[in-house]
């Protein structure tokens, strides 16, 4: 057992057997994860169930950067990679976290009257999409409602409501300022 740093903080890393072709392979503990603040703040503010630890969202984050479910009764809860350079492939994990959690959008719905936004009621939705249109389709089917573009937001075919995103927020920007448990995820 060696430890290595992982955003700014010293981490177990276990050495295991190699693979079948004589690769050297490393398992870290899936909270290690939850070391780097944005993933922390995900998992604090959406990861509410008593029974989830949050170990399939560190599996889907590691995913990103090669790292895979360990499925041995040796070490519970770990992410298994395949290095040559432990350092290099947690700083790619740390990157490839942030990269993840960049790509949600911050989506309102509210009301309109004489076809501008009147606030009297506001739904925020957190979306994870490739782009701000799909995240806004995505809300809008969510909340049942036929849409059509209209410059930069969809309005309602049948009803009096418009989705948009939140220009100012960032997933960064709403762990900073605490904003993040306004939003639903979806």
């Amino acid at each position: 057992m060696s430890n290595f740093t992982f955003c700014g903080n010293e981490i177990d890393v276990t050495r295991i057997k190699n693979d079948v072709n004589g690769n050297p392979r490393y398992v870290i503990h899936f909270l290690a994860v939850y070391q780097h603040k944005l993933a922390k703040a995900y998992k604090e503010t959406f990861i509410t169930k008593a029974f989830d630890t949050g170990y399939d969202f560190a599996c889907l984050l590691g995913n990103r950067a090669g790292f895979k479910r360990f499925h041995n009764k040796q070490y519970g809860g770990g992410l298994v990679f395949q290095s040559y350079n432990v350092q290099q492939d947690l700083n790619n994990l740390e990157r490839a976290i942030d990269d993840y959690l960049n790509d949600f959008y911050f989506i309102e719905v509210t009301d309109t009257f004489a076809g501008e936004c009147n606030y009297c009621w506001l739904h925020r939705y957190l979306v994870y999409a490739k782009n701000s249109r799909q995240a806004m389709l995505k809300v809008a089917k969510y909340e049942g409602y036929a849409v059509r573009r209209d410059g930069w937001r969809f309005v309602g075919k049948n009803a009096c409501i418009a989705i948009y995103q939140a220009w100012d927020e960032s997933f960064t920007s709403a762990v900073n300022s605490g904003s993040l448990k306004d939003y639903k995820l979806i």
